[in-house]
């Protein structure tokens, strides 16, 4: 266990001096570096690592010093901690001078702009030194939401540049808000798109708002709404996953790997940053019975706990348990090719937007396979199936019906088979 104390070198106990700290651990580790801080060795208990209490009636510091001073041994020793925590090696003299450096840097400037704030903002939820809270507890961002922050930072400074004006914080209000949605609605961009980044803004301006680095609420207004419309999504029936699992790939090793790896999503109906690295410590078994069980999924990190059917097993035991290194996008290029060697051709039309336009589109299914479609084959075809809806949202994570509805799709034709077969209109009869 790593620990850090802080101490003076000087003789002179009652002159400032220099604060030295010492980094140890139990790998032997024993590293001293000087700080930029300065004290008077007779008001510090080294022993105790805490200011003396005769300090305040000594002269030598007032109360809201002594605190702050406090505040900042702290701060230092818990921000060197969390980054040796995070090291792959060991702690050294260099390492330990360049994360002082850090420290240093990492200071709040006193006068943040909005875009200020959103880039350290991103900075600390990427490092885990900023948390999200989730059904009141504290955990670090996910890699997905860290996106929609870069992402939200890509889209300010474009609509910085085109319009030749940096917003701050006072300035987000429902004037500002008009412009900016028309501005990405001008660029073909949907309202999900549009939507996911004022949601995004809202959550920057409320988070700089509990920090007292603004007053303005323009954003809690109902009419700065985070738009959402909802647009057609393809899922794969278990007759189109079997004709990909059927295809003989064996002359491309790449094409192989990637259908492998698409056949594990739908296997298991997880996100993609979550069943592409599926490996040998995800295996647990019970009773004799395989399962996957994923500690804490990327996004929401919830446990899940998967059953392993028989065409999910032969792929894993295929590659010892764990699975080939991808890349989303590598993946998404491929199984479009893939897709149309196993003959999942037929005509699909997708209601979609253009900026707000919605507008109908044709294309051969085929091209719209993606990743995005595992996790939604996968549980629409359990709901096919007739599993229990509870069961199914055990196994994808969803905490809501609702958000776990969105990933449901039945075409209206899939709906009237199914009511076919009801008791309702299969006892009904034609009056004579």
């Amino acid at each position: 266990m790593a620990k850090i104390k802080f101490y003076t070198r000087s003789k002179d106990e009652d002159s400032p001096a220099s604060v030295y700290m010492r980094y140890t651990d139990n790998d032997g580790v024993n590293e001293i570096i000087r700080t930029d801080f300065k004290m008077v060795p007779r008001y510090w208990n080294a022993k105790k690592q805490t200011f003396r209490d005769d300090i305040l009636t000594s002269g030598v510091i007032d109360e809201e010093d002594l605190l702050d001073m406090d505040a900042k041994f702290t701060e230092l020793k818990d921000f060197i901690l969390r980054a040796s925590y995070k090291l792959s090696g060991p702690v050294t003299l260099k390492w330990l001078k360049d994360t002082m450096e850090d420290f240093g840097r990492d200071e709040t400037p006193q006068d943040e702009t909005l875009m200020d704030y959103l880039k350290r903002y991103i900075k600390e939820a990427r490092n885990g030194d900023r948390f999200a809270t989730v059904n009141g507890l504290k955990r670090i961002y996910s890699k997905e939401t860290v996106r929609s922050f870069t992402g939200l930072q890509t889209a300010l400074e474009l609509f910085f540049k085109e319009t030749h004006r940096e917003y701050d914080f006072n300035d987000i209000n429902l004037r500002f808000y008009d412009e900016f949605v028309k501005f990405y609605y001008d660029r073909k961009c949907s309202p999900n798109y549009v939507g996911r980044l004022i949601k995004t803004l809202k959550t920057i301006m409320r988070a700089a708002f509990d920090e007292d680095k603004h007053t303005n609420q323009q954003q809690e207004k109902k009419s700065f709404r985070a738009m959402s419309v909802k647009i057609d999504k393809i899922y794969l029936t278990p007759q189109e996953i079997k004709q990909i699992a059927d295809l003989d790939l064996s002359d491309n090793k790449h094409y192989e790997e990637v259908r492998d790896i698409f056949l594990v999503g739908c296997y298991t109906a997880q996100r993609y940053g979550d069943f592409s690295k599926l490996n040998e410590s995800n295996i647990i078994e019970e009773k004799g019975k395989k399962y996957i069980k994923i500690n804490n999924q990327n996004k929401t990190r919830t446990e899940v706990i998967i059953p392993i059917s028989g065409e999910l097993n032969a792929i894993l035991k295929k590659y010892d348990y764990k699975l080939p290194k991808s890349h989303p996008q590598k993946v998404n290029a491929a199984i479009k090719k893939i897709g149309e060697k196993a003959g999942i051709n037929s005509d699909i039309y997708l209601d979609e937007y253009e900026g707000s336009k919605p507008v109908t589109r044709h294309y051969k299914k085929f091209e719209k396979i993606s990743t995005h479609c595992c996790r939604r084959s996968g549980i629409t075809n359990m709901v096919h199936a007739k599993i229990p809806l509870h069961q199914i949202m055990l196994i994808s994570g969803h905490a809501t019906e609702k958000e776990f509805m969105k990933y449901v799709r039945t075409t209206k034709m899939e709906n009237a088979e199914e009511l076919s077969k009801h008791e309702y209109f299969s006892q009904l009869r034609v009056a004579k």
